[in-house]
């Protein structure tokens, strides 16, 4: 019964999220329809999957089941994993749901993020570039890695979620601060470390930008970030128990962290690698010779796309078109690198890699097709497809 009350609720949330944005949506409001059917199918093979594995998602929900870290509600509240429990927590023990009910429901949020990470991507680009024939947005969104890891009880929907509302937000930040202020919490809260990231990446886009930015707001958003730099720093060292002001206790977690990622099935032994290659360990690999399963072997297929794609970038063309971008193309940029070094550093489980760039991913994609259309408007090139 629980789930067909969750079904009843995620449905009713979509309509009302694509009916209040149709005007901002591109390709139809059918496209849309047909992405949410595709995520939430995505939640019925991640349990199905979660059966017989190993999955966080089985934690989250005995967790909050069986009031772990309190009998209210406000006991669960704090940063990193008991988030995710706090979010849970009206659902499961207020309205009590089932493991499965909570999978759809969390898996909602997933599509929140891929909706408005959508709507920032359709609002930044002008032409419809096409990949295999095939609209590229659209076949960009409907890879399934993202939606898999964004479809269950846990980390992954909630932060694809607060992405996908903070830089849409960000986009038009002053007409949408209500969505900068709901994503920045949620990242915040799930990843403070992305958030910091993320803070990091606004200061370096807004000092190097010109294009779609006003001075006024340069200085709101180095203020900001800036002043926001040093607590969540603080942050997220306090949630691993490290002094921030302790290199050596840092270094030591960091070299932990490493260690027992190693220990996974997925893992590789990325201490002797350069800096190049653990960037590139943790955006494209598994590709096909070290792909543990069949499930690697799709992911595979999806790294061997982003890194044609990735490789397109490299020409004249593209720092030119970096140099001249807007605020919210640059901010795309230096987020996805800032995030994907810092996290490649320490990814050495292919597996929660694969987790891990997810959330931004789609950033890069943002800054693909505003090049692609750059290229087109400018010289008529076509740099993806058709």
């Amino acid at each position: 019964m629980t789930l067909v009350v969750s079904l009843f609720l995620i449905v009713l949330a979509a309509g009302l999220l694509i009916n209040g944005h149709a005007d901002q949506i591109r390709h139809g409001k059918g496209a849309i329809w047909g992405l949410f059917a595709y995520h939430t199918f995505f939640s019925l093979v991640y349990y199905v999957w979660a059966l017989s594995n190993a999955s966080d998602s089985k934690a989250y929900y005995r967790n909050t089941f069986n009031y772990f870290r309190g009998e209210t509600w406000w006991d669960f509240y704090a940063f990193g994993t008991p988030f995710v429990e706090f979010l849970a927590y009206p659902f499961i023990n207020g309205l009590g749901f089932s493991y499965v009910a909570s999978m759809f429901m969390f898996g909602f949020f997933g599509f929140v993020g891929f909706f408005f990470l959508y709507l920032l991507v359709a609002e930044r680009t002008t032409f419809r570039h096409k990949l295999f024939g095939v609209d590229a947005i659209l076949l960009l969104f409907f890879l399934p890695i993202a939606h898999f890891y964004s479809a269950s009880l846990g980390k992954g929907s909630v932060i694809l979620a607060g992405m996908g509302m903070l830089f849409y937000g960000l986009n038009r930040f002053d007409r949408r601060l209500i969505w900068v202020a709901i994503g920045a919490i949620i990242v915040l809260h799930v990843r403070a470390h992305i958030m910091a990231a993320i803070c990091g990446a606004a200061v370096l886009a807004a000092l190097f930008s010109n294009k779609g930015i006003k001075n006024w707001q340069k200085v709101v958003i180095v203020a900001v970030a800036l002043a926001a730099l040093g607590p969540l720093f603080q942050q997220t060292f306090a949630y691993v128990g490290v002094d921030a002001s302790d290199a050596d206790a840092i270094t030591e977690w960091s070299e932990k962290r490493t260690s027992d990622l190693k220990k996974a099935n997925s893992a590789v032994d990325i201490d002797n690698y350069s800096q190049p290659m653990k960037l590139f360990t943790f955006l494209f690999r598994p590709l096909f010779v070290d792909s543990p399963n069949a499930l690697g072997l799709i992911v595979s297929v999806e790294n061997l796309i982003y890194l044609i794609l990735f490789l397109r970038c490299f020409s004249p063309r593209f720092l030119k078109f970096i140099v001249q971008a807007p605020w919210m193309v640059k901010m795309a940029l230096t987020t996805f690198f800032v995030v994907s070094i810092a996290l490649a550093q320490i990814s050495s489980n292919m597996g929660i890699a694969i987790r891990q760039k997810s959330q931004v991913t789609y950033l890069f994609v943002l800054v693909l097709l505003a090049y692609a259309d750059y290229a087109y408007r400018t010289e008529r090139k076509i740099v993806i497809g058709e």
